[in-house]
């Protein structure tokens, strides 16, 4: 009799194994703990500001930020400084070879040599663009810029800042330059 349980219970316990029910199903993988993206929420400020253009921040397709302004007054150009800071989860990123700047449509810029320039120098981006005549209505945009989220970067707020003591805004006729002062808005890296 005694053995007679142990064969059965041989034989249940092997049918159990091999139909698979003594095994449990692997739990799902947690989702990834870095981030995939960047996302940018605008600045409630309506003068000087970044706002989202296009992209989705991804190591493939950089999020492009456009600066605008107020309607009025008119401008000739415009000079500023945009910091990531050290260490930052994201980098510039080039929107045409050579530079990492694009004129918005809004500005004429003219023949060349024309007065568009970008310097990068760690992770301060140095932009001056200024129109040889006429004026232009910031409030269509001035100039765009793109950032790329860093490869394996924790999610969390990114800082971006401005160096407002080198920031001035050209006026319509050329003869004044007032300081500008960005509202920036949220950047996340999620």
């Amino acid at each position: 009799m005694y053995a007679l349980r142990i064969l059965v219970g041989g034989l249940l316990l092997g049918l159990l194994f091999s139909c698979g029910g003594g095994a449990a199903p692997a739990p799902p993988a947690p989702p990834p703990t870095y981030a995939t993206q960047l996302t940018y929420a605008e600045p409630l400020a309506t003068g000087w500001r970044f706002v989202k253009y296009a992209g989705t921040g991804t190591t493939a397709d950089p999020l492009i930020l456009e600066l605008r302004g107020p309607a009025t007054p008119r401008i000739k150009g415009i000079a500023f400084m945009v910091d990531l800071g050290t260490a930052s989860k994201v980098a510039w990123a080039s929107l045409a070879p050579g530079t990492f700047i694009a004129a918005s449509p809004n500005l004429t810029l003219g023949s060349e040599p024309r007065l568009l320039m970008d310097k990068l120098i760690a992770d301060e981006m140095q932009v001056g663009i200024f129109q040889k005549t006429g004026d232009a209505d910031p409030s269509l945009g001035v100039v765009r810029l793109a950032l790329t989220l860093k490869a394996g970067q924790a999610r969390g707020e990114v800082t971006l800042f401005q160096n407002g003591s080198k920031a001035a805004v050209l006026s319509a006729d050329g003869s004044t330059l007032t300081p500008l002062n960005l509202a920036l808005g949220a950047l996340k890296a999620e």
